[in-house]
């Protein structure tokens, strides 16, 4: 009843608080987040390949494909035909290469009822939310780390009554969350 409601909508408002933490997570900014995502810690490291952002043509539909060309290209060998490399883009990347491909290959659209896989050169892609804008990963998702204490959501939050009004109820709890990879110089970052 009400109570799995109220679950579930925190559990979905945590989804995307840690969305975003894990992409655009920054330590430095004001006020800070709990841990440094995905995007900071990819820019810092010097082993990762770079693929420089040329203005707004990574959300662009008629400049969506040579973008995702040059991160394509820059793969490097040792991993250019791993089964499980995944193409991670932002919502507008995303919206912008359906359109140049429906745009491209009508027939794609209509042969598919306009519900098809999103893939590129045999890639598959991942649309991430928290990604940021003129931002992509290419990368094998194994080599992107993930840790948390957090065990059940249960099991970290309380919900208290306000002592001053009886109609109102809060939620609190807390976990610890980092990000990490493990070989820069196996993943391409558009940025």
């Amino acid at each position: 009843g009400v109570v799995s409601y109220i679950w579930e909508q925190m559990k979905m408002y945590i989804s995307k608080d840690v969305e975003y933490l894990t992409f655009q997570g920054s330590t430095t900014a004001s006020p800070p987040d709990l841990c440094d995502g995905l995007q900071k810690l990819l820019l810092a490291d010097a082993t990762v390949i770079d693929v420089a952002v040329d203005g707004t043509k990574l959300h662009a539909k008629a400049t969506v494909i040579g973008e995702l060309e040059e991160m394509y290209a820059a793969i490097p060998n040792t991993i250019k035909f791993r089964e499980n490399l995944r193409l991670m883009i932002n919502p507008a990347t995303a919206a912008a290469y359906k359109l140049a491909m429906v745009t491209n290959h009508p027939a794609l659209y209509a042969s598919n009822n306009g519900d098809f896989g999103l893939n590129f050169m045999d890639i598959p892609i991942v649309v991430c939310p928290g990604l940021g804008d003129y931002k992509a990963i290419l990368c094998d998702p194994q080599n992107l780390w993930f840790g948390t204490d957090l065990i059940s959501d249960e099991e970290y939050m309380d919900f208290t009554q306000d002592p001053l009004n009886k109609k109102q109820h809060y939620a609190t709890g807390s976990f610890r969350i980092g990000f990490n990879f493990g070989n820069g110089s196996e993943i391409v970052y558009y940025n």
